[in-house]
């Protein structure tokens, strides 16, 4: 692999824990080698989705993303049926695509993954337009995750996460599907 870009989602609970440029250095430490050229950045919003949108533009061979499975999906969505690689480096709070792909979901664990890893294919799918690889959720579900998503900056991890229960649950209710 020749050209890797490495875009670390700022707004993900492992980057705001451990410090945005005190990860970035880490990242960049233990995944430069010789003869690869590695661009590590921290990014956010719309920042972000441009990174990884462009990097295939942009000549990269592969895009590491260090982020939680909403930013890995899109990322694969864009990615999906190209030559370019992505890398996953665990960073959210369910990591499925790590546990999936059988990558460790702790920092240097998935870290010497990455080193030692081999590029695969995997499975995308899509619904509703929306691109998923491993786990698309209806009802408390997705309710849970959009009320998650709300309350993220303004709360700790635990009571962000037990306030993000509370609204799911009084807004779950009877749903229809078509299948």
């Amino acid at each position: 692999m020749g050209r890797t870009l490495v875009v670390l989602n700022a707004k993900a609970g492992t980057v705001q824990d451990l410090g945005a440029e005190r990860l970035r250095q880490e990242v960049d430490e233990a995944l430069t080698e010789p003869g690869k050229d590695i661009d590590v950045v921290v990014l956010q919003g719309a920042e972000m989705i441009e990174a990884i949108r462009s990097a295939r533009r942009k000549g990269y061979d592969a895009l590491v993303v260090g982020a939680g499975d909403g930013t890995l999906s899109y990322a694969a969505s864009v990615l999906a049926e190209t030559d370019t690689a992505l890398g996953v480096l665990p960073l959210g709070t369910m990591n499925l695509l790590a546990h999936d792909i059988g990558l460790p979901r702790d920092l240097p664990g998935a870290l010497q993954g990455l080193r030692e890893a081999e590029p695969m294919r995997v499975d995308v799918a899509t619904l509703n337009g929306r691109a998923f690889h491993g786990v698309s959720g209806v009802g408390f579900f997705s309710q849970m995750a959009l009320a998650r998503e709300a309350v993220r900056d303004s709360r700790g991890r635990i009571l962000g996460w037990l306030m993000a229960l509370g609204k799911a649950l009084t807004r779950s209710g009877r749903m229809s599907l078509e299948i």
